[in-house]
Order: structure tokens, then sequence, then C-alpha cells
């Protein structure tokens, strides 16, 4: 990242006098780092901020970054891959990774209450609600009883924000579960099987097929010859 511009924001605080008891706070003055850096892989900006230690001069200079601990914008989120799932899924999915990475559990988990509805569809279930489908992906098999009830668990979450319930908005911990029991789900619909169709592929391949033939013909005791006589 390179530094292209900086201000230094300086505010202060106080002074404060203490009630029922004797003496005041002092004032104090409180210097944040604020930059502009351009990305060196991608060329493009981020913006960073930082409280300065109280060791550090509030001089306006590339350095100060270096002993500031930085708040960046935007936001690095980290997604899970989903390699056999179908794209369109796979987009939603990361977008609900996306958003609880940058503070926005309501935003992700109605993307994994959409994540399981477009499963189900993907999957041919498409009449019905929401609970109906989820009850469909278990009795075709696609899910286990203990997974139908982990996308039950984020149906009930996911509604409250479709409908707009959201009095009680739900935590950060809340979410982080949400997504966890999305990707159960997305596991089982989609890349359990697909991985187990790639093993079972290989093992029933042309080569291994040789092979297993060869390994048979050496087992195979040898045969007693027929001595014949040509005339």
């Amino acid at each position: 990242m390179t530094l292209q511009v900086s201000h230094i924001h300086q505010r202060t605080i106080g002074p404060f006098h203490l009630k029922n008891m004797a003496g005041t706070i002092p004032a104090r003055t409180i210097y944040t780092a604020q930059g502009a850096f351009l990305c060196d892989n991608c060329a493009r900006m981020s913006v960073a901020f930082g409280e300065l230690p109280n060791d550090v001069h509030p001089s306006n200079t590339p350095e100060i970054f270096g002993r500031t601990a930085l708040t960046w914008h935007p936001l690095k989120a980290q997604t899970p891959s989903f390699s056999d799932v179908p794209e369109h899924i796979e987009q939603a999915a990361k977008e609900a990774h996306v958003a609880f990475a940058v503070g926005a559990p309501m935003a992700a988990i109605l993307m994994a209450r959409t994540v399981v509805e477009a499963s189900a569809k993907a999957k041919g279930i498409t009449s019905g609600r929401l609970v109906q489908k989820i009850d469909a992906l278990a009795e075709q098999d696609f899910i286990r009883g203990s997974t139908k009830d982990a996308a039950h668990e984020i149906r009930h979450f996911g509604n409250d924000m479709a409908h707009g319930d959201i009095e009680a908005a739900p935590s950060k911990d809340d979410a982080a579960e949400v997504l966890a029991l999305m990707d159960e789900v997305l596991n089982e619909v989609f890349q359990g099987p697909a991985r187990t169709a790639r093993i079972r592929a290989r093992r029933e391949s042309p080569a291994a097929e040789h092979e297993s033939q060869k390994k048979a013909d050496d087992n195979t005791p040898p045969q007693a010859g027929i001595i014949g006589r040509a005339w």
C-alpha cells in the first residue's frame, strides 16, 4: 500500500469537573492520523485511520502510519470457498460472509436465508413456502434430519429480517452461528455429493479398472495346457 494523502485530525476532550469529589480531570488533546492509500496490486484506493499513541509526535508524515493501529475501509472480508455450489448460490453465500465481516449481521442473516431457499430451488423444490421447501429437502434425502433443523433455524432468524421484526436486533454471535449453519447446508446439499462423485469417478476410471483387472489376472492360477498333435 502506498500512501497518497494524509491528514492529522486534532480534537480536545475535557476538562471534566468531578461532582462530589474535589478536583478536575484536565483536558487532553487526541490526534488521529487519516490517510488514503493506493493498493500496489489492484490499484484501488483504501482509507485508514487510527488514534496516535501518546508517545508519537503528531507530525503529518508517512512514518506516523507505521506506528499506529489502523482501521481500514473498506474492511477486508474473508469468504469460504464454495467450488461445488451453483454460481448464483455461491455468490449469495459469499455476500452473506462479506456482510458479516463488515459488521452487518442482519444483512448476513437475510442472505443466509436466501441461500437456503435458492438451494432448495436448485434441487427442483420450487413449490410452497420455505418451511415446506426445507422439509422437502430432507424428505428427498438431500439433507439429514439435523441439517434440516439447522436450515429451519436459519429460516427463523431470516424471517425476522425479511418481515421487519428487527426491534431485537441479532448479535454478531447470532450471525456467526447462522452462517456456520448455512455452510453446513451447502456442504450437505452440494459439496459433499460432488466430492463423493469425484472420488467415485477416480475409482471407476479406465486406469483404475485396468489396474484392478491386472491384479485379478495376477491372482488367477495358471490353467493346465492342452497338448495336441497336428495332423
